[in-house]
């Protein structure tokens, strides 16, 4: 009876339930071959990346952005391309390799490395929509040598993957006494691009895309593109308060246009109060005059220049008169402030962001806080009275449903399931050719690029497609149907057990 209880505990610490399956249907899957063969091929590495990057970025998981990466780990000296083997087939890569090709080449962050064989860990990041990278073994088998997976959900009882070592490898599941086996012989090892679902942020905002250049500004709920550094040093932006957004949130967000002009200010003082005028150039006709609300608010603008000390009359001769009033400053929007008392119905110790409209908002969480990027910038400890002189009041609660709202949905989700290509030629198993759903998918009918591929047609499916000839690219070459796949790869066609090749990577 006591060792009955002790088995169950076991069980019960091993395999803990988990809260939801959750399953991320939008990572392209791409196999490793192309480019390469499948004899000396060892591109999991390489095509692992390019499956997490294509995840964030604006890039096709395919053929050629494999080769990128393998010049990139090439040039970079990480591997030296194998003796005897095609140039593109690669060369073993290390889990270190692969975070500089996503941190070095892609630009994208943060990457996190991690050895913890806990499926909770898992489920917690796929649940940020981030896919896991991890290695494992070939086919998962502890013996075979080690190769990378890219994990994209969890089940009930089964790990899915996306593996690049087979044509039809997207969607894979194995059960969790599997998957364990094998990832324990990397340690548990695994890496991961540690991004938020986060899909909003509030106007006055500087965002920038992961891996992009380009610096944005938040203005009713559109992004205005600061054409280049002199514009943005030019308007006193601070570079300390650029925020990483993700893709997908930057795609939630209308265009707005540019800012390519460089205004032209001038900054004086009236009795103790700061002032502001701005025109868009020297020549400009026209201008405003801004009023600091405070010194505190002058300060929060970062506008260089002498201030210059003026009399009532001297003011309204050189400014009043002449320029339009444009109303108060308050604290610079996307400013963190931090009260160091006790501010009436919120109490200590809470940080806000200053919004668009000066006003401040606080976090439903230090979790949110963090999830939305604030935890990276400079916040400002501001006291009493100083803070209610600086800002027109307070607006409501970020909260996390707020954060994940999407003000254009129309290009909200854009990216897919995408079915490679070369996908068929993995016919030659067994358990592949029973799978004639596969070729009537929604998905893979629509890619043109599917049914011209020589390689399927040798394939056994090519019996199923008859609806593929009725297509105009398809019936005019018939005879590319009997000898396509031949041409192209003559090495796979003969070589049916390619996904169990041990050597793939």
């Amino acid at each position: 009876m006591k060792r009955f209880l002790l088995s169950v505990f076991i069980l019960f610490w091993c395999w803990p339930v988990l809260a939801n399956d959750v399953l991320l249907e939008n990572v392209t899957f791409k196999s490793q071959s192309p480019p390469g063969d499948w004899d000396d091929n060892m591109n999991c590495g390489p095509t692992s990346a390019v499956m997490l990057a294509s995840t964030y970025l604006e890039i096709d998981a395919d053929e050629d952005e494999i080769k990128i990466v393998i010049d990139w780990l090439y040039d970079n000296e990480y591997i030296q391309p194998q003796l005897d083997a095609e140039y593109y087939d690669g060369n073993s890569t290390s889990i270190t390799q692969i975070a500089n090709v996503l941190t070095g080449k892609y630009k994208l962050g943060p990457v996190v490395k991690k050895n913890i064989g806990q499926l909770s860990y898992l489920q917690a990041k796929l649940e940020k929509d981030n896919p896991v990278m991890v290695a494992v073994n070939v086919q998962m088998d502890p013996t075979k040598m080690g190769h990378f997976m890219v994990v994209v959900g969890l089940t009930e009882d089964n790990v899915v993957v996306h593996d690049p070592g087979k044509t039809q490898g997207s969607f894979n599941s194995y059960s969790y006494a599997t998957f364990l086996a094998s990832w324990k012989t990397s340690n548990y090892a695994s890496l991961v691009v540690d991004t938020s679902k986060v899909t909003w942020h509030p106007d006055g905002s500087l965002v920038q895309v992961i891996g992009n250049a380009k610096v944005y500004i938040l203005i009713d709920s559109k992004t205005y593109w600061i054409k280049n550094e002199a514009v943005f040093n030019a308007h006193n932006y601070d570079w300390q308060k650029i925020i990483s957004i993700s893709q997908k949130e930057f795609n939630c967000y209308e265009y707005g246009g540019e800012i390519d002009w460089q205004p032209y200010r001038e900054l004086f003082k009236v009795d103790d109060i700061y002032y502001l005028m701005e025109k868009q150039t020297f020549d400009s006709n026209g201008g405003s005059v801004y009023q600091f609300a405070s010194e505190a608010s002058f300060n929060s603008w970062n506008i260089s220049g002498a201030v210059v000390e003026l009399s009532v009359n001297q003011a309204n001769e050189q400014y009043f008169s002449i320029y339009a009033n444009g109303g108060p400053l308050y604290i610079r929007h996307g400013t963190l402030l931090k009260p160091t008392f006790n501010v009436p119905a919120y109490g200590e110790g809470l940080t806000f962001v200053v919004d668009n409209q000066g006003t401040l908002r606080n976090f439903e969480s230090w979790d949110l806080f963090e999830q939305m990027g604030y935890d990276k910038l400079p916040v400002t400890l501001i006291g009493d009275p100083e803070l209610l002189e600086s800002i027109p009041g307070f607006d409501e609660m970020i909260t996390v449903d707020m954060s994940k709202q999407c003000q254009n949905p129309g290009e909200y989700g854009q990216y897919s399931i995408t079915i490679d290509e070369p996908e068929p030629e993995v016919e030659p198993e067994p358990e592949v050719e029973p799978e004639p759903e596969v070729e009537p998918e929604p998905e893979v009918e629509p890619e043109p690029e599917v049914e011209p591929e020589p390689e399927v047609e040798p394939e056994p499916e090519v019996e199923p497609e008859p609806e593929v000839e009725p297509e105009p690219e398809v019936e005019p070459e018939p005879e590319v149907e009997p000898e396509p796949e031949v041409e192209p790869e003559p090495e796979v066609e003969p070589e049916p057990e390619v996904e169990p090749e041990p050597e793939v990577e």
